[in-house]
């Protein structure tokens, strides 16, 4: 079995791998959490990453405004 340092190398390896099927590109990536399966044979890895924001439309807000 592989260590946690190991797992988490290899899970941003495999996100930044298919980041070309995503959307946006992934901005500040970080591990969140890294726990080993009850049966201690897997390591399940939790990357967070800073979504995009969308640009707001300002008419539209101004739109739905209380008067």
């Amino acid at each position: 079995m592989i260590d946690a340092k190991s797992a988490v190398k290899f899970a941003r390896e495999y996100i930044q791998s298919i980041q070309d099927l995503l959307d946006n590109p992934l901005k500040n990536m970080r591990l969140e959490e890294v726990e080993l399966s009850e049966d201690s044979q897997y390591w399940m890895v939790t990357l967070g990453y800073d979504k995009p924001a969308k640009p707001r439309d300002l008419y539209n807000m101004s739109l739905n405004a209380p008067q």
